[in-house]
């Protein structure tokens, strides 16, 4: 021992520490109490890029950024007063016009007469203070994408208490988070028809880890609801238990109403088409008119469908042709009028005045006389449109047809509805011609044998090619044919066609 004491004592110790101060990753200062730099460490070189003898002699407040010399001057003030040792962190200027960011720690040794100024050790953290803002930086957009994400994010404990929500979901609720974490369960937020459900999923997901795919009715706090989709794992201990959920919720309203949509329109479609067969085979003006409202109720869906006729008459009366509706005793219907009074300011007589679809989005909301919101909510409509039928005169009848949801009608369904109403026009116009004109059984005596067979082929909806085919004629041929019955039976298009072919025994029904 006593040797290395003697071994590390003058000359060998001195060498020692100026080893240390060159290759110590920090740099040593002295500062006097006029706050000139008295001494600078090597190691200041490879930090700032000054060397010693560039600093010595100047004030430090030269080397720290303006803005944080109030910082520095309050660290050097704090250390002469008290002895203690202070801790400052300020950013320095190097000598290539940089700016790098110093931890540094003093203390006032002006009472050494070895030293006689204030020690300062100083370390480069500019690489740390730049990974702190990135981490920082990361950690709160990561916050804002949980937060403000398109879909909603919460957790819940084992019994399905809010334990984490994420703004989304909060404006989604309409419920701030100090309702929600800790004091309400997310399965009682939901719409009373999916209650039941989400607790049976809730279950599983506690013992499966995970639910997907599930759709709920979320009730917010004003009473509406919007339809939501769920995804869920569950987090367990080491243990196996149940700890919480990590839940992602996505508002799929507008997928849904999307949906209900084309539901409707597919529905619609399908009503008319079998109300255009029904067209096709009707051999009689009221069997047509039933069979119509009864497609519209049935196949399409609305709560009633009728068809009413223009009188011209001292009272502008409107005569009930035709109705269908869903329950089995129909309600007395409102006395219907197409004059400008109470009876003809409902849809109907509206549509004949005017010669245009009248579309009633709302029973309840809508400034409609007294018997016809009656009449609506009787029957379980919230909703109507009628339909003018039109001939060369004019309009002649309506159609008019009820939903039982506020908003049923969007101008597709008008357009689709109003389609229907012309090709209704045009077969109650060809059934009275029909009806005036010469006996069938006279049309069908005039024709030749090849017109009989072109006939009964164009009734079975073949093709021009294939009756071609089939009767070994020309394509151009089955076209002049076609012509020919048409003017020859007195009827319109290949509806009419048909029309006279079922009538009449050609092909069945």
């Amino acid at each position: 021992m006593a040797g290395e004491d003697q071994r590390f004592s003058g000359v060998g110790l001195h060498a020692m520490l100026r080893a240390l101060t060159e290759l110590a990753p920090d740099f040593v200062v002295l500062i006097d109490r006029d706050r000139s730099i008295k001494y600078a460490s090597p190691s200041v070189a490879r930090v700032t890029g000054y060397t010693s003898a560039e600093m010595i002699g100047k004030p430090f407040d030269d080397f720290v950024y303006p803005e944080d010399s109030p910082l520095a001057d309050n660290a050097f003030t704090r250390a002469v007063a008290t002895r203690d040792v202070v801790y400052v962190q300020t950013r320095f200027r190097r000598r290539d016009g940089s700016w790098i960011t110093l931890e540094s720690t003093g203390r006032s040794y002006l009472d050494a007469p070895e030293l006689e100024g204030v020690l300062v050790c100083s370390r480069d953290i500019t690489r740390h203070i730049e990974l702190e803002s990135t981490l920082r930086k990361s950690a709160e957009e990561s916050a804002a994408l949980f937060e403000d994400a398109p879909c909603g994010y919460h957790s819940v404990d084992v019994d399905g208490v809010y334990r984490r929500v994420n703004n989304t979901e909060e404006r989604w609720l309409q419920r701030a988070r100090d309702e929600l974490i800790g004091r309400m369960k997310f399965g009682d937020l939901l719409a009373p028809q999916s209650r039941s459900t989400y607790w049976q999923q809730f279950a599983s997901l506690k013992t499966s880890g995970e639910v997907r795919n599930a759709e709920f009715d979320i009730a917010r706090k004003d009473g509406t609801v919007f339809a939501a989709l769920l995804q869920s794992v569950a987090v367990l201990d080491e243990g196996g238990r149940f700890v919480e959920s990590r839940t992602t919720l996505y508002d799929i309203t507008e997928r849904k109403q999307a949906e209900h949509a084309l539901r409707k329109v597919n529905r619609l479609l399908y009503a008319l088409s079998d109300a255009r067969r029904a067209i096709i085979v009707a051999t009689s003006e009221p069997a047509l008119l039933e069979a119509i409202c009864r497609v519209l109720v049935d196949r399409g869906g609305y709560r009633f469908a009728a068809v009413h006729f223009v009188q011209h008459d001292a009272g502008s009366t409107m005569t009930l042709a035709a109705k269908a509706i869903v329950e089995p005793e129909p309600p007395d219907y409102p006395e219907v009028s197409w004059g400008d009074t109470e009876p003809g300011r409902g849809p109907i007589g509206m549509a004949v005045r005017t010669g245009k679809p009248q579309v009633n989005e709302n029973f309840t909301t809508n400034a409609l006389p007294a018997p016809w919101r009656d009449f609506a909510r009787r029957i379980g409509a919230q909703s109507s449109v009628s339909v003018p039928l039109k001939d060369s005169s004019g309009v002649f009848a309506t159609l008019s047809v009820y939903a039982g949801e506020a908003g049923a009608f969007d101008t597709e369904e008008v357009v689709l509805l109003s389609e229907l109403a012309e090709d209704l026009a045009f077969d109650i116009e060809s059934l009275k011609r029909a009806a005036a004109g010469p006996a069938d059984t006279q049309l069908l005596e005039s024709l030749s044998q090849r017109e009989r067979d072109v006939l009964k082929l164009v009734a079975e909806g073949k093709t021009s090619k294939e009756i071609a085919r089939r009767l070994s004629i020309a394509p151009a041929s089955v076209d002049t044919y076609r012509s020919r019955l048409m003017f020859k039976l007195q009827v319109e298009g290949v509806a009419g066609l048909v029309r006279f072919a079922i009538r009449n025994g050609v092909i069945e029904a």
